[in-house]
Parts: structure tokens; C-alpha cells; sequence
């Protein structure tokens, strides 16, 4: 599994983009247990930080303006969008927002 994180804005299409693709993919794969989209609080209210985690590196040419991340540049606390909530559990603490 390889993740990669971008930072957009709230309010706005990219976002729902981002989503939408990613629930497509999901479903195509046949719901993968070893993919999943996360968000992270970030500072200020007007961005999130958006982190998906993929199969395999190939599957990153599909998500625009992500770049690939360590499992230690992963946070402690996040919020599940799209995945397992058992494999979530896995390897974050849900956010407290």
C-alpha cells in the first residue's frame, strides 16, 4: 500500500472531484480492503489535507497534484471519507473535530 496526500480547498469542486474519483476507482477495484481517502484537520479552515491510500504506486498517475508520502508522514488522527472503518481503526484515531 502507498499513500500520497494533497491539500485543497473546502468549499469547491476540486474537492468533490477528488471524491468522486476515488469512489469510482474504489468501486471498479471491487471495494479494495487496501485502499481508503482520509482528511486531516489542517489550521486553517479554508484547506484539508486529502490522503489516499492505494494498492500499488501505478494507481497514482490517476490523482493529479498528489504526492507520494512515508507511513511516517501519515498523522495520528484522521477522518475516514471512503475505506474500512476495521482498517482505519488499523492505523489512525478517528479526529475530534
Amino acid at each position: 500500500m502507498i499513500w500520497a496526500e494533497r491539500t485543497v480547498g473546502l468549499e469547491g469542486a476540486r474537492l468533490q472531484r477528488i471524491l468522486k474519483e476515488f469512489a469510482n476507482h474504489f468501486d471498479i477495484l471491487k471495494r479494495p480492503l487496501d485502499m481508503m481517502l482520509i482528511s486531516v484537520d489542517s489550521a486553517s479552515a479554508q484547506t484539508s489535507r486529502i490522503i489516499i491510500g492505494l494498492p500499488d504506486k501505478e494507481m497514482l498517475s490517476s490523482y493529479a497534484g498528489f504526492s507520494q508520502i512515508r507511513d511516517s508522514d501519515l498523522p495520528r488522527e484522521a477522518t475516514l471519507l471512503i475505506g474500512y472503518d476495521k482498517q482505519f481503526a488499523a492505523r489512525f484515531a478517528l479526529s475530534s473535530h
